[in-house]
């Protein structure tokens, strides 16, 4: 069963964040990042029942994950 994906707030200035640590490393970094953030949330929109569920309705994919944010 397909859920959307929700995205809050801080998950936007987050990876925005995030977005440019990486491009500060290397130039087309932070669009690799991104391009592989969005290939992580269509798969939770596609398969979540292979993901973590988190507190409520959400579903964690990046617990552990170590990246700058």
């Amino acid at each position: 069963m397909a859920l959307p994906v929700i995205y809050r707030r801080r998950v936007g200035r987050d990876l925005a964040d995030a977005y440019e640590w990486y491009e500060q490393q290397r130039a087309g970094l932070g669009e690799q990042f991104l391009a592989a953030i969005n290939a992580s949330f269509d798969a939770i929109e596609r398969f979540p029942e292979m993901f973590a569920p988190g507190r409520g309705p959400e579903i964690g994919l990046l617990d552990g994950w170590g990246g700058p944010c």
